[in-house]
């Protein structure tokens, strides 16, 4: 499976954990996605609420709900967060996460959450995000008119802000722990003791800025589906069908289709039977350019390295290892940690395609050391921490990882 999409918010950590597992088991690349509200919230919390569990069952689950919320906002490495959950650690960033491809941008909300927070107070507690949002933004709603909530200090005093944009703020807060869901109230929200600190202006708040909605361009699209490995005989099949294309007076994708060149990328076909296998090409199209196509493709041998199915971000690390850049050079290039770069290394080192002692810079001796202190602790090797503790912080992280996975 290369695909797990969570439509609604799963109800703990573990759940999340064990389905979003089902991705990838293959060894292969794979996506987890995930979309929520705040009413997915409200639903489960409402489940919680009704079931016949002890109260002391009830608060476990609250408890681990407010952990999947956690996850949910964190503007960190989502792998940090998820081991932590589990008594777990690691030194460096996953370098796969959202959050670690392109880090969100926090900002100081803490005047914001103030508005937020007020608003919840002066309208005693009594409502839900979609009311108080129309109070801060200062709705001409009939409802309001009818509490006089339009007379309140905190009226209209968040029009700065879009309703959408109120709720993400809202959204945070609750996953933080600063307002609380009355389920018996249908849903009105409730300030938490946590808040004080922050109504009273002595604790500073950082929210996750939301990002706008960026669309990839039909060239975007397309170069995302090449692999690294293929960018150079994807830009040749390329320009030899803009060539043919301008030679016969017709528009590209009547000569291939781009689905046609890109398994021609995955498929490197060596011979004319092999050429005819890929879908859309046809006997005569065959006859009219396969000869040319393959020469193109035999021009771009691909080296046994970079034969793989790993994630795109580990072959630009390995096509560079290749060439015969050293981690910290890479780290550099791709503007990386260190760590980061040893971390894909040790993903090609556990596939089989390096040697761990081509890949450091380190002693046969050195190599060994580390190996035999694997093998001393036992279950314990388990953990990065540990290994890098034994050895007595000696070795960087990244370096323990590669050799990990060369004895696995």
């Amino acid at each position: 499976m290369r695909f797990v999409a969570h439509l609604n918010l799963p109800k703990n950590i573990e759940a999340y954990y064990q389905e979003t597992g089902r991705a990838g088991r293959d060894g292969l690349p794979a996506n987890a996605w995930m979309a929520y509200g705040l009413q997915d919230v409200i639903t489960l919390r409402q489940f919680m609420q009704d079931s016949d569990a002890p109260d002391l069952i009830k608060r476990v689950e609250h408890h681990k709900l407010d952990a999947m919320l956690g996850l949910c906002e964190s503007i960190h490495c989502r792998r940090h967060a998820l081991l932590a959950y589990f008594d777990e650690d690691s030194a460096q960033k996953c370098g796969n996460c959202d959050n670690c491809l392109n880090p969100p941008e926090n900002f100081d909300a803490t005047e914001i959450a103030q508005k937020a927070l007020s608003c919840v107070y002066r309208t005693e507690q009594r409502f839900g995000v979609n009311y108080l949002i129309d109070v801060l933004i200062g709705s001409d709603d009939e409802r309001i008119k009818n509490n006089q909530h339009e007379k309140l200090s905190t009226y209209g005093i968040g029009a700065e802000l879009t309703a959408t944009q109120w709720r993400g703020i809202f959204r945070q807060l609750i996953a933080m722990g600063y307002l609380d869901i009355d389920i018996t109230r249908y849903g009105a929200l409730r300030l938490t003791e946590k808040c004080r600190a922050v109504l009273r202006g002595e604790q500073k708040l950082l929210l996750r800025k939301q990002q706008a909605k960026q669309t990839l361009s039909k060239k975007d699209k397309k170069q995302a589906a090449v692999r690294p490995q293929d960018q150079a005989l994807w830009e040749a099949l390329r320009q030899l069908r803009a060539d043919i294309a301008k030679q016969n007076g017709v528009p590209p994708f009547v000569i291939f289709h781009d689905t046609t060149l890109q398994e021609m990328c995955l498929a490197r076909p060596q011979d004319m039977q092999a050429m005819a296998r890929i879908s859309g090409i046809g006997t005569q199209k065959l006859e009219r350019y396969g000869q040319q196509f393959l020469d193109i493709v035999q021009q771009h041998p691909l080296s046994e390295l970079l034969n793989n199915g790993l994630r795109d971000t580990v072959n630009q690390t390995l096509i560079l290892h290749e060439q015969g850049l050293k981690p910290e050079q890479i780290a550099k290039q791709r503007e990386l940690k260190v760590s980061t770069v040893y971390s894909h290394l040790s993903d090609g080192i556990e596939a089989g395609l390096l040697d761990v002692t081509k890949v450091l810079d380190l002693e046969d001796s050195q190599i060994n050391e580390i190996i035999s202190t694997i093998e001393s602790l036992g279950d314990e090797a388990d953990s990065l921490k540990a290994i890098f503790q034994a050895l007595d912080e000696a070795y960087d992280y990244g370096v323990i990882r590669c050799v990990v996975a060369s004895i696995y």
